[in-house]
C-alpha cells in the first residue's frame, strides 16, 4: 500500500485491483529518450526456466491462468531489476516476490 496514490489521484484505493505498475526509473528514462507516445502499456509474462513453479493459488482467490498480462505504470520508483504488480496479475501469472 506504499505506492497508494493520494486521496484525489487516479488509482487512488486501486492499485491491487487495476492495470498499473510500478516500474523502474529506468523505464521513464527509455520513454522520454525514445519519445514514445501514450499509451504507455507493457507485457508481464513468465520466463521458463526462470520463474519458479507456478504458484497454486486457492479457487476461492484464483484468476485465471494466463502467461502475460498487460498493464501500464502507476509510476517509476521501484528499484533497478524489480517491478511491482498488482495482486491479481501476481496470482494469475501463478507468481511469487522476487520471482
Amino acid at each position: 500500500d506504499r505506492f497508494d496514490p493520494p486521496m484525489g489521484q487516479f488509482s487512488h484505493e486501486h492499485v491491487q485491483t487495476g492495470d498499473k505498475m510500478s516500474l523502474p526509473r529506468i523505464f521513464w528514462e527509455a520513454i522520454t529518450l525514445n519519445k514514445a507516445e501514450v499509451p504507455w502499456l507493457f507485457s508481464v509474462s513468465r520466463v521458463d526456466g526462470v520463474t519458479k513453479e507456478r504458484v497454486n493459488v486457492p479457487e476461492d482467490l484464483a484468476a485465471a491462468p494466463l502467461h502475460e498480462v498487460v498493464g501500464g505504470p502507476l509510476d517509476f520508483r521501484a528499484p533497478q531489476n524489480y517491478v511491482f504488480l498488482p495482486w491479481w496479475m501476481m496470482r494469475a501469472l501463478g507468481l511469487q516476490p522476487r520471482d
